[in-house]
């Protein structure tokens, strides 16, 4: 009677450690995607996801400013090609780049979208450049769902200083950089050239 009871044990354990452990990866993925939604939300913005985003920039990438809202030390690790560098504590109104973009004649959709590691940070200046968005335009300021970690998590391309192919991610701060799942490589040291 022992070995029956011990033999309905070890499948339960089995399933429960397997639950354990990768657990973590999704406890982790979830806290990635609940942050970037309760700050949007608060911003007042939509998200895109990294999926979206990558569908958007292949098939129009001249309808999408990507605006990179993190500090210049974990820009110099990687970054979304393409992407123009801004200080996270900007106000819009002193963005060049999205002043050319709200300038230029077009009536298509066109789309704002701004990162940083997480999404929450960017969510600020996404709602700052909404509020700065006129009214009659046909542009709207999105955030990146998860931020860079998401987008790296998503196995999607990024590129270094050199716009060379990495997989490599600053994490911000050793707090912040548990967010950053695989296949991302992590690092909190900023590239010296």
């Amino acid at each position: 009677m022992k070995l029956l009871g011990r033999a309905r044990f070890w499948p339960l354990l089995v399933a429960l450690f397997g639950l354990l452990s990768c657990n973590s990866h999704s406890m982790a993925q979830e806290e990635l995607h609940l942050l970037s939604r309760r700050s949007a939300a608060a911003a007042g913005v939509d998200e895109i996801s990294p999926v979206e985003l990558a569908s958007l920039l292949a098939a129009a990438p001249d309808r999408v400013l990507l605006l990179d809202a993190r500090t210049v030390q974990e820009q110099s690790v990687s970054r979304l090609a393409g992407a123009i560098a801004v200080d996270p504590e900007a106000a819009a109104a002193s963005i060049a780049e999205l002043r050319r973009f709200i300038g230029a004649p077009d009536t298509l959709r066109r789309s704002v979208v701004v990162y940083c590691a997480a999404g929450a940070r960017s969510a600020r200046l996404a709602g700052q450049i909404k509020a700065y968005l006129p009214t009659n335009a046909n542009i709207v300021a999105l955030n990146l769902q998860g931020g860079l970690f998401a987008w790296a998590a998503a196995g999607l391309p990024l590129v270094d200083d050199a716009g060379k192919a990495t997989r490599r991610v600053h994490g911000y701060s050793p707090q912040w950089s548990r967010l950053a799942l695989p296949p991302a490589e992590v690092t909190l040291e900023p590239v010296i050239h």
